[in-house]
């Protein structure tokens, strides 16, 4: 169990970049030579995109609730028509 985490870790560091050029050369080699190490990277890389995708559907909700709340304002609204009139 202590291995997983610390390989983990690992994967962490690597796909953050946040290892040194020898040991992402180290890493890199690892997984040429070990499959199984390879498809939990990508396995992992794609969670960190998953991720992003779901992070910023959360981000254009709470815009469009933000603009949606502006076009009840009054004023709002005759500010955007001021601008594009």
């Amino acid at each position: 169990m202590r291995n997983d985490l610390i390989e983990v870790e690992q994967i962490e560091k690597y796909l953050s970049h946040q290892m040194s050029g020898e040991k992402k050369s180290q890493f890199e080699t690892r997984m040429l030579l070990d499959g199984s190490l390879f498809e939990k990277v990508a396995a992992q890389r794609q969670v960190h995109k998953l991720i992003r995708i779901f992070s910023r559907r959360q981000q254009r909700n709470k815009l469009e609730l933000i603009y949606q709340q502006l076009l009840r304002e009054p004023s709002f609204v005759q500010q955007l028509k001021n601008i594009f009139a």
